[in-house]
């Protein structure tokens, strides 16, 4: 288990309700932590001794287990034990979880939680947490990249990420000249473009659910004037580098929020 006195969940922390991260039992030792478990799918050519490797693939999230008590170490009186349950089994889906630790400071985890009470003579003490998320991996609260392409139309941006692959960030696009919008992505050789674009207008690209491109100009067919490329954030294991590059002088601002491969 995580090395911490303190959670958050939802903007929500754990010791405003009196409680604090514990144990109870005496059971010690090794924890074996899982930091995303890939499963790796190999095939064996025939009169070949070498198993190829053609995937890989994630078969589960991140998810642990912990037990939380009063920090004075009485019981629990049922309007405390309703309150903790409504902050924390939710239907309304995933919440930001955090570990309230200098390491964990800028991490969060998608999450959603089950409890269980855990009850002596009829008392609660405490309860056992499951956390559940989203990933197999956390993430680092988002970053803001903002600039202008009116002088070059180039910009360099590194991606953080520790997993290989792509990202689709939110993008906010404000057109400073008319014309057709092409960004190209040298990592990946992609190009997103939008087509008839005017002065002033902002453009808002909502990357991480793939929803279509809105724009503040109503008379702007952006369903029939986008590719259906979205702008994206790659790294490979030895490149990390964006060269984006823009065919319309425009302000823009990115956000993102990069992989970070650690357990929870």
């Amino acid at each position: 288990m995580f090395n911490a006195t303190d959670i958050s969940y939802d903007g929500i922390l754990l010791s405003s309700f009196g409680l604090t991260l514990c144990e109870f039992d005496s059971s010690s030792g090794l924890v074996n932590t899982p930091t995303g478990q890939l499963t790796f799918n190999t095939v064996k050519p025939i009169g070949s001794d070498r198993f190829a490797l053609y995937s890989t693939q994630y078969d589960s999230a991140l998810s642990t287990t912990f037990q939380v008590g009063l920090l004075d170490g009485n019981y629990l009186t049922p309007e405390q034990v309703s309150k903790i349950n409504r902050w924390l089994c939710r239907k309304d889906g995933y919440h930001k979880f955090k570990i309230v630790n200098e390491d964990y400071e800028n991490i969060y985890f998608n999450a959603v939680c089950n409890t269980n009470e855990l009850k002596i003579n009829g008392y609660t003490y405490g309860f056992e947490i499951t956390i559940t998320t989203d990933h197999p991996y956390a993430f680092l609260e988002p970053v803001e990249i903002e600039f202008s392409t009116d002088i070059d139309k180039v910009y360099s941006l590194e991606d953080t990420s520790d997993e290989t692959g792509h990202i689709y960030p939110m993008v906010v696009i404000t057109l400073l000249e008319d014309g057709d919008l092409t960004i190209h992505n040298s990592i990946e050789d992609r190009t997103m473009s939008i087509d008839n674009c005017v002065t002033g207008e902002v453009i808002t690209i909502e990357g991480k659910n793939l929803l279509m491109p809105t724009s503040t100009l109503s008379s702007h067919d952006i369903k029939n004037n986008f590719n259906y490329k979205f702008l994206r954030i790659a790294n490979t294991y030895s490149e990390n580098e964006n060269i984006l590059t823009f065919s319309l002088s425009c302000d823009v601002l990115i956000t993102y929020s990069p992989i970070r491969k650690i357990g929870v």
